[in-house]
C-alpha cells in the first residue's frame, strides 16, 4: 500500500535531521527504520484495515508524535488529504522546509513560492559567487534542507495551533504521545461529526474503565489491535473510536478543564 520511494525518502530525512530536529532520543538514533518508520507504517496500515481511507479523506495527525507517524499517510500510494498539527513547531518545521523549500523551477513557480511566504523568486536574488573551502562546503551541505518533489500535489498541510483552537472537520484523527488517554478525546471531539473516527496509538489501556469520558465526548469504542514494535519485545495498541453524536454543540472543551481533569487523575 506504500510508495517505496516516498518511505525511503522519509527514512533518510529522519536520519539526516534527527540531531537537529530532535525527532527521537539518542538511544533510538541507530534504530530509526525499525523503531519509527516501520512502527508508524504498521500503525497506519492497521488503521486503513479498519477505516476506509481514500484521496478525499481528511486526516489530522494531532500533536505530531515521535517519528511523525501521521506522515506515513502521505507515503501511501493513494494518499488522503493530510494535516499535520503541532503547536510547538519543534519537529514539523524541519519537515515543512524539506517539502516546501526554495523553488527551483521556472520564474512562475518562484513567484508563487514568494506569494506563499516561502521566500523570494529564485531569479529575484543573484548572490555573488564566492570560493568556499571544503570545510565550508561540507558545513553548508549539512545544513541544507533535504528537499524533494516526490510529494508534489500530495504534501501535507502544516498547522501550528493548539488543538482546542483548531476549526474544521476531519474524518480521521490520529495521535501518538499527545496527552494521556482519555483526555485526548476532549481535545479532538469538536473536530469530528458522527461517523468519523479517532485512532489512538497507545500503550495498553482498557477503554471500559474510561467509558464515562468516552461517552461525554460523543464516541464509542469500536476496535483495538495489538502491534509489536519492530526490533523490540514491546507492544503498542491501536484503539479505534467512532464518533456517534455531537456534544457541546460542537464547541471545544476548555484546556483549563482538561488540565484540571488530568491533574485529578494523577492524584487518584
Amino acid at each position: 500500500i506504500y510508495d517505496d520511494e516516498k518511505v525511503r525518502w522519509f527514512w533518510q530525512f529522519l536520519e539526516a535531521k534527527n540531531e537537529e530536529g530532535g525527532f527521537f532520543s539518542r538511544g533510538d538514533s541507530t534504530r530509526i527504520l525499525e523503531r519509527h518508520v516501520l512502527d508508524s507504517a504498521l500503525f497506519v496500515k492497521a488503521v486503513t484495515d479498519y477505516v476506509s481511507v481514500s484521496r478525499e479523506t481528511t486526516v489530522l495527525d494531532a500533536g505530531a508524535g515521535p517519528g511523525l507517524p501521521g506522515f506515513l499517510f502521505c507515503c501511501l500510494k493513494f494518499s488522503p488529504v493530510v494535516t499535520l498539527n503541532d503547536s510547538s513547531r519543534r519537529r514539523l518545521s524541519f519537515l515543512e522546509a524539506a517539502l516546501h523549500g526554495p523553488a527551483t523551477g521556472d520564474n512562475e513557480d518562484g513567484e508563487a513560492a514568494s506569494r506563499a511566504g516561502r521566500g523570494p523568486s529564485p531569479r529575484s536574488l543573484k548572490p555573488r559567487e564566492t570560493t568556499k573551502t571544503s570545510e565550508q562546503q561540507s558545513r553548508d551541505e549539512d545544513t541544507q534542507p533535504i528537499t524533494t518533489t516526490l510529494f508534489r500535489g500530495q504534501a501535507p498541510r502544516f498547522q501550528y495551533a493548539r488543538l482546542e483552537e483548531v476549526v474544521g472537520r476531519f474524518k480521521l484523527i490520529t495521535s501518538r504521545a499527545l496527552i494521556p488517554f482519555p483526555s485526548v478525546l476532549r481535545l479532538v471531539a469538536h473536530l469530528q461529526k458522527p461517523g468519523d473516527y479517532y485512532a489512538a496509538y497507545l500503550g495498553q489501556v482498557d477503554p471500559a474503565t474510561h467509558s464515562k469520558v468516552i461517552q461525554e465526548c460523543g464516541y464509542e469504542f469500536e476496535a483495538s489491535q495489538v502491534i509489536q514494535v519492530p526490533g523490540s519485545d514491546g507492544f503498542r495498541g491501536l484503539y479505534l473510536f467512532r464518533k456517534i453524536r455531537t456534544v457541546r454543540q460542537g464547541k471545544p472543551f476548555a484546556w483549563k478543564f482538561i488540565r484540571n481533569e488530568m491533574s485529578e487523575w494523577q492524584k487518584s
